[in-house]
């Protein structure tokens, strides 16, 4: 099961009523609307090299979590063998340990398009709509955003943000497996700003 315990506190202390809403919303789609290969992922990712990664950089092309030295040349094959249950990428790109995930687009080109004008972020709430795996809400971290709602209704772009994340361990910035309609009616009063990739 995931765990979006230290998400959701975070996400309160920027605005508790809505973390309310949307804990119990993720917690609503979680059961009823499971994935056949959701525990499957689940294994894989628990499975992952235990590590600590030593940096973070998000606000680069390729989003990077770690260095290559954080990971022993055998725990790096395994961890890039891994990822390959959370095939195909779409979102990108990403350098973990070392590892290149090879994307099928390079949304770095789009966010250098897109940034200044959804310029400044700085504590600001953000609804990322139709995140997939995150790449994009690591981005605007990194461009001081205070907190990220990021959505998409697909399990698989969720769990790939999961296996990130693990290891990025960014507590204000989150993939919920939720639809726009499962967000508050007043949702444009909730958030700062929203971003549709």
């Amino acid at each position: 099961m995931i765990d979006f315990a230290d998400y959701f506190k975070n996400l309160g202390q920027a605005n508790g009523e809505l973390a309310d809403v949307l804990l119990r919303r993720t917690n609503e789609a979680m059961a009823h609307r499971p994935h056949g290969d959701a525990a499957q992922w689940m294994s894989v990712i628990e499975s992952m090299p235990e590590t600590i990664a030593s940096s973070v950089d998000f606000s680069a092309p390729a989003v990077r979590i770690g260095e290559k030295g954080d990971i022993s040349e055998t725990d790096r094959n395994e961890f890039a063998e891994k990822l390959m249950a959370f095939h195909p990428w779409r979102k990108g790109p990403w350098e973990v340990f070392g590892v290149n995930i090879e994307t099928e687009w390079q949304s770095d080109m789009k966010w250098d398009r897109i940034k200044d004008h959804i310029a400044p972020l700085d504590g600001k709430l953000v609804l990322d709509i139709g995140c997939g795996n995150g790449y994009f809400c690591y981005r605007m971290v990194g461009a001081g955003a205070r907190a990220i709602v990021g959505i998409d209704p697909y399990m698989l772009f969720v769990m790939q943000y999961q296996a990130l994340n693990r290891y990025a361990k960014c507590d204000c910035a989150s993939v919920l497996p939720l639809k726009i309609e499962d967000l508050p009616i007043d949702r444009h009063r909730a958030f700062d700003g929203s971003f549709v990739p």
